[in-house]
């Protein structure tokens, strides 16, 4: 038998690091509730015969495991992963994801969560230690895959995808769940913040248990998502959109050079007497945009594959158009463009990324600066495939195949 008191007192023993964060969250008895959640006002349900069937030790991993919902940030991050306009569906395949993230690291810092689910349980399994993010696209890949009805996704063993396979996630087990933002509370009454901490007291304990994790880094602590939520909250990390077009224009500029002169026409100055100062102009590199049109590109995917060659626009302009060529396995259509709405997206096929960029790069007239919009799930070609004069810039649609893109190619998010 276990009370909640005593289940802090455990939590605080066995994750010091966390001990403010812990200390700040907001009881809420909730008889009946069969499980422990929190909100974003960082209200703390339990149900007390819930924790009353549990050792101590047990319990603080559950505690635990809720604290680092609110730590993370995870309500607030929901709303850029999963839309204004999200499902039920959507909420509980991004409430999968956090608790493949936290327990995956909770797991590698010796903290058990008994009753947790983890990346292994997927079907087929996924790596540990990822961000949430990368387990909620992969999540929703999955889940576009399988012709199920969505509203059983999540439940072990309801259902097969299209290929005959156990679905590839597992519902929430109880000592596992956050609510949706704007769901409500536990209780269904998340409609103020009465009596919880202020955003400034939050952000404090944040900040603090944030340098906690991140001078235990010696030690090997700080894992996963343990490690990003520390090194992001001491030092907050880019817009990878905004990082993206800043590597774009840095490679343009690089491939360009500075600026050139010429004596074909005058140059503004006007100097005394019959000296003549050249104009100045500026080369513009030859930019092609390569976009992943096979089977596994689904209609949001090629949406910010979309949304990349806008941007591309935007910033470079060229009286030439941008050539965006589509393709899976092989080359589909060539294109020279001059405004989004003029690419034609053509393909369906399988996907191998690395043959396309090394056929692209080995043309007669191979391409200045190429860009590919993919999700990731390809194979790569070789560095020694890819003249040395011809950077690729990589955006992914899905965070989870990071890992794959050779790392001589500078990589970047798509997602919203």
């Amino acid at each position: 038998m276990c009370t909640l008191v005593e289940a802090n007192l455990a939590a605080f023993r066995i994750w010091p690091a966390a001990t403010h964060a812990i200390a700040t969250l907001v009881p809420v008895e909730s008889p009946g509730l069969g499980t422990m959640a929190v909100d974003k006002h960082w209200r703390l349900y339990y149900d007390p015969e819930y924790l009353r069937a549990k050792p101590p030790v047990d319990a603080a991993a559950v505690i635990i495991h809720e604290t680092s919902h609110c730590m993370f940030r995870h309500h607030q991050r929901a709303v850029a992963q999963c839309g204004k306009n999200a499902t039920p569906e959507d909420w509980h395949l991004w409430n999968v994801a956090t608790d493949y993230a936290i327990n995956s690291s909770l797991r590698a810092e010796g903290i058990n969560v008994a009753d947790g689910i983890f990346p292994g349980d997927a079907v087929p399994p996924l790596e540990d230690l990822l961000s949430a993010e990368s387990y909620f696209s992969e999540l929703r890949k999955r889940r576009q895959e399988c012709t199920q009805d969505p509203a059983s996704l999540g439940k072990p063993g309801s259902g097969s995808c299209s290929d005959g396979q156990q679905r590839p996630w597992e519902s929430g087990s109880p000592g596992n769940s956050q609510d949706a933002p704007g769901a409500g509370g536990a209780d269904g009454a998340e409609a103020d913040g009465a009596g919880v901490p202020s955003e400034g007291t939050i952000e404090d304990i944040i900040t603090k248990v944030a340098k906690a994790i991140a001078s235990q880094k010696g030690r090997g602590k700080g894992r996963g998502e343990l490690e990003r939520f520390a090194s992001t909250t001491l030092v907050p990390i880019a817009d990878p959109k905004a990082a993206f077009m800043r590597a774009i224009r840095n490679a343009l500029h690089a491939v360009a050079g500075p600026d050139h002169r010429t004596y074909s026409r005058s140059s503004r100055r006007r100097p005394a007497g019959e000296v003549v100062f050249p104009s100045t102009y500026t080369v513009i590199p030859d930019v092609c945009v390569l976009v992943d049109t096979s089977g596994s590109m689904n209609d949001q995917d090629l949406s910010m594959a979309l949304a990349l060659i806008s941007r591309v626009f935007s910033a470079f302009r060229d009286r030439r158009g941008v050539e965006v060529i589509c393709g899976d396995t092989s080359l589909k259509e060539v294109q020279r463009v001059f405004q989004c709405n003029q690419v034609s997206l053509t393909g369906g096929g399988g996907t191998n990324m690395g043959k396309l960029v090394k056929k692209i790069a080995n043309r007669q007239r191979p391409p200045q600066l190429l860009i590919v919009a993919t999700d990731g799930d390809t194979g790569w070609c070789d560095r020694s495939d890819v003249p040395t004069k011809v950077p690729v810039l990589v955006g992914l649609t899905n965070d989870y195949y990071k890992r794959r893109v050779p790392t001589w190619m500078s990589c970047f998010s798509l997602n919203p």
